[in-house]
């Protein structure tokens, strides 16, 4: 017996919670996202947004004008019974009939997953922000999900696309009714989700014991669940590694789970009687020390200026930090820690996302410095393997000899963007950029392109390594010259980065031959 058909006596009732867009020509609805929610008995009555909802069924914001392409609503609505959600559910472009849904799809196809007949397993998502758990009902006792996903995002991109006012809709709807912003995640676009509270129990909870050394549990069973026979195993991290991994069968709501040794950081999972994982907690450390800051509020500085508003800024100082358990009972557990922390730096440094030079005190040690930090940007552009930006106001043909000339792979597209005007590349530098330029790419490898942007549009300085972005703190010529950084910024920054790079150089720049034979200075 698979999981979902084990569990499904344990729910009562099946709730639909979803975007639709009605076609304002065809009257058609069509499928934008939705949430199938699986409730024992325990969560009846349902709580919907208001009384007007037994009416309407469906919220419609208020729009000023008409409405363009789609009329956006959201519905929440209980479906037929829970095995007919379930193989609506399954089958979403077939089935809908059966439960009494009308809606037409954008897409011709759903890819499920997980595929089997195992769900995800996620934890308590009251306080999520990131991940599925940010989109779905919020449940402390975790949920069990599986998902139909819109695998050729066909109504990402209609969506996204859209001048009209469809995408702000979405956007408002989703904001003031569900919690979170679907644009903020728009993978979750077209996709339809299962989602199960946990069918045994709405919370665990963990408290610490000494002597004998463990941990007391207490299950907070459903209504109507009786001694069911769980299983709670427990892997105890200390820093980076496993001290104990231990299983312990359970039937009372209340237990002592005996542990060899002082718990460091807890990671927990449940199974049922069945073995299958219907819960997880993640790594959570009990708490043996508690600092309290406190603060001392002082007068407020009121700054006068001419012609605006006044500025107040409240004044404090900081008291000794009041300290409460013992500080050694901690130091165990991050003694391997701080020392890899320690490394962290170099870590960095190998791999190219951080680099700091310090200003050289003597002539030498400001040509080492240079020599060093121009070695590493030439590192940083032949990790490229298909394409690769150089950004920076004042890139000119020097420039273009220590670096774009620099990349090994002629498979990389090279592109430069730099930015046009008497305060940086003027044109008398933008005529020597352009004929080094076209004596390169005269030659048999990639060909080099360069666009200008207005004078004031850049500040920092960018490397583009196909999806990798990468800050300068200084120009490409004096990089290692004065005290300065290079990184690698974070995934997901980078891409929009790499967007806004992308956007420049296609859209908002000019040739560098438009430049020289423009009016402009």
């Amino acid at each position: 017996m698979d999981l979902l058909e084990e569990i499904m006596p344990f729910y009562t009732k099946a709730m639909r919670t979803a975007i639709v867009a009605e076609d304002v020509v065809t009257k058609k609805w069509y499928h934008v996202f939705s949430v199938i929610e699986l409730l024992p008995e325990e969560f009846l009555p349902y709580k919907i947004p208001d009384q007007t909802w037994y009416k309407y069924r469906t919220i419609r914001p208020k729009l000023e004008g008409k409405w363009d392409i789609y009329k956006l609503n959201l519905v929440v609505e209980e479906m037929a019974d829970v095995g007919k959600a379930i193989e609506y559910f399954k089958n979403p472009l077939q089935q809908g009939k059966a439960v009494d849904i009308t809606d037409h799809f954008i897409n011709g196809k759903f890819s499920m997953e997980p595929a089997g007949a195992s769900p995800l397993v996620l934890p308590s998502n009251i306080y999520t922000t990131e991940g599925v758990g940010a989109i779905l009902p919020k449940r402390d006792s975790g949920l069990l999900v599986w998902t139909q996903i819109d695998t050729d995002r066909v109504v990402q991109q209609k969506f996204q696309q859209t001048t009209g006012k469809e995408k702000e809709i979405i956007s408002k709807l989703t904001s003031e009714w569900l919690g979170f912003d679907l644009f903020t995640f728009p993978e979750h676009i077209g996709n339809m989700y299962l989602s199960l509270p946990n069918p045994y129990f709405r919370k665990l909870n963990f408290t610490h014991q000494s002597n004998p050394e463990g941990i007391i549990y207490n299950l907070l069973l459903r209504q109507g669940i009786k001694n069911e026979l769980l299983s709670i195993h427990i892997t105890d991290w200390h820093g980076d590694e496993i001290a104990f991994d231990g299983t312990f069968d359970i039937n009372e709501k209340i237990g002592f789970l005996n542990l060899p040794h002082k718990p460091g950081m807890i990671e927990t999972r449940v199974y049922n009687k069945s073995k299958h994982l219907i819960a997880m907690l993640p790594k959570a450390a009990f708490i043996h020390r508690i600092n309290f800051g406190v603060s001392i509020g002082h007068s407020k500085l009121k700054i006068n200026r001419e012609g605006e508003n006044p500025v107040i800024i409240q004044k404090y100082s900081t008291e000794q930090t009041v300290k409460v358990g013992d500080a050694e009972q901690l130091n165990e557990t991050y003694y391997f820690k701080t020392g890899e922390k320690s490394r962290q730096f170099q870590r960095h440094q190998r791999r190219n996302e951080f680099h700091f030079f310090a200003a050289g005190q003597t002539e030498v040690d400001k040509v080492e410095t240079k020599t060093k930090a121009r070695k590493i940007v030439k590192e940083i552009i032949n990790q490229a393997k298909d394409s690769c930006y150089l950004v920076d106001p004042y890139f000119m043909v020097n420039d273009l000899i220590e670096y774009a000339y620099q990349i090994k792979n002629i498979s990389v597209t090279l592109r430069i963007l730099n930015c046009k005007g008497k305060d940086f590349v003027n044109k008398e530098e933008a005529q020597k950029l352009y004929d080094a330029i076209e004596e390169y790419n005269k030659k048999p490898y990639q060909k080099i392109e360069c666009k200008m942007l207005m004078g004031s549009t850049l500040h920092d300085r960018f490397i583009i390594t196909d999806t990798n972005a990468y800050f300068l703190g200084t120009s490409f010529a004096e990089i290692g010259k004065r005290a300065g950084c290079i990184g690698k910024i974070p995934n997901s920054s980078d891409l929009q980065v790499v967007d806004q790079v992308e956007k420049w150089f296609w859209k908002e720049s000019v040739t560098l031959m438009e430049y020289i034979n423009s009016k402009e200075l």
